[in-house]
Formats: structure tokens, C-alpha cells, sequence
């Protein structure tokens, strides 16, 4: 990916001199286009003279990340010309070639700069044999199939091993899987619906093959599950409704009896 740097200058103080010679300056590279402005409220009256020629954010007290980030989005985001210069049948061939292309690694390739960006990169490249999960890649559907019957008989001849022993001895039997993070491997152990990870502590788990489980396809869905709802008890338990207690008050009489 081309790589563009973008200089932001913040305006706060300043004496009459020193605004005079601000404007003037900054008139003068008015058409350089990788400068963006941040300046206060109070001043859009002494620089009103640039407002048109520069990105600006006005700001009142403290200058908001977000709203700069926002403005830098909205003037210099070049996605759609990202996803255009990437080419479908060579990432496919490679994926193909390869089996696997770890998350990172599909960044650059598809010229994507942050998840929303990967995730309509990813769909233009899916299909014919090529697939994408979230938190894991690019994969060639053959290769995780087999993938999965591999695993499936390693966890069975280690009988219920270790995450941190597993994830070792897959390193060392499938090449491609060497300079995964864990968290790459694992997310990729939660899509076969048979092999649970099960924590004892934040420190260790296990994992282990579950039979007569349902076959269901590995496919990520980007959609929140919809909300459980518990179901209601057939039968409402009946709680004592406590009696209230009732206090005499005494008699006029009975005071003084």
C-alpha cells in the first residue's frame, strides 16, 4: 500500500504578530493538500481567511480525537481505491498455493488498513474454494477440512491434552500453522463444532473431542446471536405472603385506668 503522511498542526495561543504571520504562511501552502487544521473556537474570525483552503476541526477548550479522526476519514479515506487495486485471481492462487493466510498477513495483502476494511476486502476474494474467518484468515477449503481430520486425531492420541501441548505439537506438524498466535490457532479450533477448549483457570485449559455432536459448517457469521430468552417454569412458586401485624391502639380510657 501506498503510504501518505498527513501533517496536523494545533492552533492555541497566539499573539496578533504571531496570527498575521500564521495566515500568511499557511496561504502559502494552501495547495499542498496533507495539512489539517485544528484550531479553537474563538478564532475562526482571525482565520477565516484559510476555512476554505484546509481540512479543519474547530474545537472549544480541548481538541477531540475522535472528531480529528473523524475529518481525517472523511477528506483523505481512499478505501474504495484500496479494494480496487486488489487482484482477485492472484490472492486466490495464493491462498490456494499456500492453505493459509494468517489475519495479518491478509492486511497488506488486500491493502487493509483496519477490520471494516478486511472484512469487504475479504468478501470480494471469497469463493471458488476460498474462504475468511474473522480473527483468523484467508484459508483454502480443502486445506481446513483436512486441517480438521488432523486435529481431530491428534487430540484423540493425546487423550484430552493440554491447549499449551497442543498448540505445540500442531506447530511442529503442520508448517503453516508456525507463526500463528495462539489466539489465530485457537480461534480456528472453535469453529469445528467436536473439539471444545475447556478452562480450568485463565492459566490452563484442556481440550477434547465431543461425540454425537451436530455436524454443522465452519462458517463465521458476522451477526450477533440473537438473545436467550430463559423459559418460564410451569409451575410458579408460591411464596407465604407474611401476615401483617396488627397493632391495638389503646383507648382514651384504658390510659389513664
Amino acid at each position: 500500500c501506498i503510504q501518505r503522511r498527513i501533517y496536523v498542526e494545533i492552533l492555541g495561543f497566539w499573539t496578533p504578530s504571531y496570527r498575521e504571520r500564521k495566515v500568511q504562511k499557511l496561504q502559502q501552502l494552501r495547495e499542498r493538500g496533507d495539512i489539517v487544521l485544528a484550531i479553537p473556537e474563538e478564532a475562526r474570525e482571525a482565520f477565516a481567511s484559510i476555512a476554505q483552503s484546509f481540512p479543519i476541526t474547530w474545537y472549544a477548550n480541548q481538541l477531540s480525537a475522535t472528531e480529528l479522526i473523524k475529518l481525517l476519514r472523511n477528506r483523505y479515506d481512499d478505501v474504495a481505491e484500496r479494494l480496487a487495486l486488489i487482484d482477485v485471481d492472484a490472492v486466490r492462487q495464493r491462498v490456494q498455493s499456500e492453505g493459509f493466510l494468517p489475519e495479518r498477513v491478509c492486511y497488506e495483502l488486500l491493502h487493509a488498513y483496519r477490520r471494516s476494511e478486511l472484512l469487504q476486502a475479504a468478501q470480494l476474494v471469497s469463493g471458488q474454494g476460498v474462504s475468511f474467518a474473522a480473527g483468523i484468515g484467508l484459508y483454502q477449503d480443502n486445506w481446513m477440512e483436512q486441517l480438521r481430520n488432523s486435529f481431530v486425531l491428534l487430540i484423540e492420541s493425546l487423550a484430552v491434552p493440554s491447549l499449551a501441548d497442543l498448540l505445540h505439537d500442531a506447530r511442529a506438524q503442520w508448517p503453516s500453522l508456525i507463526d500463528c498466535e495462539d489466539a489465530t490457532i485457537e480461534a480456528i479450533l472453535s469453529l469445528w463444532p467436536e473439539v471444545r477448549v475447556r478452562r480450568t483457570s485463565i492459566f490452563e485449559a484442556t481440550v477434547e473431542i465431543v461425540k454425537d455432536v451436530e455436524e454443522q459448517p465452519y462458517v463465521v457469521d458476522d451477526e450477533e446471536p440473537a438473545a436467550i430468552v430463559p423459559a418460564k417454569k410451569s409451575l410458579r412458586e408460591k411464596r407465604p405472603t407474611p401476615k401483617k401485624r396488627v397493632v391495638k391502639e389503646a383507648a382514651q380510657n384504658d390510659l389513664w385506668s
